[in-house]
């Protein structure tokens, strides 16, 4: 089946989209997802190897592969998830997260997520929240060690930081 033959208002299932087709949903639902990439450079990422799509029947993930902490630790970045509306509550999310586990088995996984029903998500998920946020996203991370290792930077960091009264 060619993209001609698929057109975007046929979305029975996720995985026969072509890429362009995924990006441009993924584009549809941008603020719900709070999405700051737009379809277009999604699609660019794919093509070019830095960016990988990972899709079910009714789930999508966008990640970045090939990430690495300050460490040298391998980690995937997870940009988006998208589970089809209407299916939400029904463990597609937690399918879809599997699915990216199993391609990347040996990674680290970190997203920055945005709302505490998300957040609340991916803790079921095992993910590990920092206790600290940026911009109301809260960094998240499949390795607790990590977390502290964040935490602890962030801690120095604001010691440091010029103006800051040491002993507040």
């Amino acid at each position: 089946m060619t993209d001609a033959n698929v057109a975007m208002h046929d979305l029975s299932d996720y995985r026969i989209l072509s890429t362009r087709q995924q990006a441009a949903l993924l584009g549809r639902h941008r603020e719900e997802l709070a999405c700051l990439i737009a379809p277009c450079v999604i699609e660019e990422q794919v093509r070019d190897g830095t960016g990988v799509m990972v899709a079910e029947r009714d789930a999508l993930v966008f990640v970045n592969p090939d990430t690495s902490d300050s460490a040298g630790a391998k980690g995937v970045y997870i940009a988006y998830v998208l589970v089809r509306p209407g299916m939400r509550g029904k463990g597609l999310g937690g399918q879809i997260l599997g699915a990216v586990r199993a391609c990347f088995p040996d990674a680290t996984l970190s997203l920055e997520c945005l709302g505490r029903k998300r957040v609340a998500f991916f803790e079921r998920q095992g993910f590990i929240r920092a206790p600290t946020m940026q911009g109301g996203y809260f960094w998240m991370r499949s390795d607790p060690e990590q977390v502290k290792a964040y935490v602890d930077t962030v801690a120095r960091s604001m010691r440091r930081a010029p103006g800051l009264d040491a002993a507040a």
